[in-house]
């Protein structure tokens, strides 16, 4: 409630809910929002101690992967990834936002036990 307020988390539990029932998932976080999906609740699976916390997504990700960027040297892009999929949050100028939400689809940094909070990721030429 805190990220998107309270009237939007209603809003998607009361259609979200419903709509599960009848097999179709994902209303709820599409009404709530990104802030929202990219949200990560405490687990067993995460490194401690962050397993016993909620993570919440950074507030302005295209700032904080500009200001990374700057630093690095190189283009940043702040990406939500899971088993579900992928979601680029935040991107860096000359970020091909697509590019990397295509190539990180499948999550290839791993879910569980790999807990890989950053990767590189570059075009090879074939």
């Amino acid at each position: 409630m805190r990220e998107v307020g309270a009237p939007r988390i209603v809003a998607a539990a009361v259609i979200g809910g419903p709509t599960r029932t009848f097999g179709r998932s994902g209303d709820f976080y599409r009404i709530a929002g990104r802030r929202v999906a990219a949200i990560d609740g405490p687990n067993r699976y995460t490194v401690k101690p962050f397993g016993y916390y909620v993570i919440l997504a950074p507030k302005n990700p295209d700032e904080v992967a500009t200001q990374l960027s700057r630093l690095l040297g190189i283009g940043v892009a702040v990406v939500d990834c899971n088993d579900l999929g992928s979601e680029v949050l935040g991107a860096s100028e000359g970020v091909d936002r697509e590019f990397v939400r295509s190539a990180l689809r499948d999550n290839p940094m791993g879910q569980r036990d790999q807990r890989t909070p950053m990767g590189v990721l570059r075009r090879v030429r074939q």
